[in-house]
């Protein structure tokens, strides 16, 4: 396996992606993959923390297709230090009929919060990315156990991101409940530290960041958007992918060659009932469900 801080051979195969809105704007199905799961969340751009001199700006809500891709050009035309991100919670639209940004600050109505568990390098402690793949690996295995729907992304920096999905199909907001189905709206909450503190605790996970996913408005990389630092795709996986990873799979000229229509979030045991999420829930959360 190559270590994800050596590029250069992966770079030499197929170079690295300079302007980052030429990519975007000569890709539609990969900003229309993006769009769709942007649309029901807050949409942020947050600079790298090189960039000083950056301001983040968050609290977007994107409406419609044209108005995120104005938003891709005003950001990466002349820029690549943004990192582009979406909201793990789900917001209402409030004005449906007009082409307004609405600032997310004033009128914030959460209805949704997805459960990411954040695998994440860290070398001050000696763990490298493949740590970080090796306990993915170990979460995906668990949840399969159990027939619980989830999708795994590849950052495209150091580390990966399982999430169960609060509705299926996760990109509409007019999906099948999955986690919504379990949980009234108000209990919901306290469930996301109990689960990933309970996942940790079970699994003896080292490289999991514990405040993705119950941060207060906590923001995740948007799938298929390209990472400001390595220039490399943060690419939904199947099962096969993660099983042989290799970075080269993320690279842009790579990924430009995929059906990422087709691919969407490779979404995984799409056929599974709610009871073994039940299960799950029961004997690794403590909690009762309501449904």
């Amino acid at each position: 396996m190559r270590p994800l801080s050596d590029l250069r051979d992966i770079y030499d195969l197929y170079g690295r992606v300079e302007n980052f809105w030429e990519f975007y704007r000569s890709n539609p199905a990969i900003c229309w993959e993006m769009f769709k799961f942007i649309r029901p969340r807050e949409l942020a751009f947050v600079p790298i923390k090189e960039a000083t001199d950056l301001p983040a700006h968050r609290y977007i809500n994107v409406g419609r297709f044209r108005n995120f891709m104005m938003y891709l050009c005003a950001h990466y035309k002349d820029e690549t230090r943004w990192n582009l991100f979406a909201s793990i919670e789900y917001v209402r639209k409030t004005c449906p009929r007009t082409n307004e940004h609405l600032d997310l600050r004033k009128m914030w109505l959460r209805w949704g919060w997805d459960i990411v568990i954040d695998f994440d390098a860290k070398p001050k402690k000696g763990l490298d990315l493949w740590d970080a793949w090796a306990e993915c690996l170990t979460l995906c295995e668990l949840y399969d156990s159990y027939g619980i729907m989830y999708w795994i992304k590849f950052t495209g920096g150091r580390g990966f991101h399982v999430t169960v999905p609060w509705r299926w199909p996760i990109s509409a907001e007019r999906g099948k409940p999955y986690l919504q189905a379990l949980f009234r709206d108000d209990e919901f909450p306290k469930i996301p530290t109990a689960w990933v503190r309970a996942v940790v605790d079970a699994l003896h996970l080292k490289t999991c960041d514990l405040t993705t996913t119950y941060r207060y408005e906590g923001l995740i990389r948007v799938p298929y958007s390209l990472h400001p630092k390595t220039g490399l795709v943060a690419l939904p996986l199947t099962h096969d992918e993660l099983r042989n990873f290799d970075p080269v799979i993320a690279h842009p000229a790579y990924v430009k060659t995929m059906d990422v229509t087709r691919r969407s979030l490779c979404m995984m045991n799409t056929k599974a009932d709610l009871e073994g999420l039940k299960e799950f829930v029961r004997d690794y959360v403590k909690v009762e469900v309501t449904a």
